[in-house]
């Protein structure tokens, strides 16, 4: 791992070894934690049902998002050229 222009530089393969191990532990946070695996998406999609709405603003919302962001990383960007 090294730093180059400011960026943190690894490896593919500790990207992939970071990941597998994000992988577990996050396995590992359901098993252990209650609260994680009595309430996560899959439950309350079976005990609530699906929300059609969602299917409809969620998309909306993020591409929202999504253009501010890239409209502030846009001028980041331009202005450090």
């Amino acid at each position: 791992m090294d730093f180059l222009d400011g960026f943190l530089n690894i490896g593919p393969f500790r990207a992939v070894t970071w990941g597998i191990i994000v992988l577990f532990v996050g396995r590992w946070l359901i098993q252990r934690s209650s609260f994680l695996r009595d309430y996560n998406i899959a439950a309350v999609i079976h005990r609530y049902g699906p929300s059609h709405l969602a299917f409809i603003i969620v998309p909306l919302v993020c591409a929202f998002f999504i253009d501010i962001v890239n409209a502030f990383m846009i001028q980041y960007f331009l202005a450090s050229l």
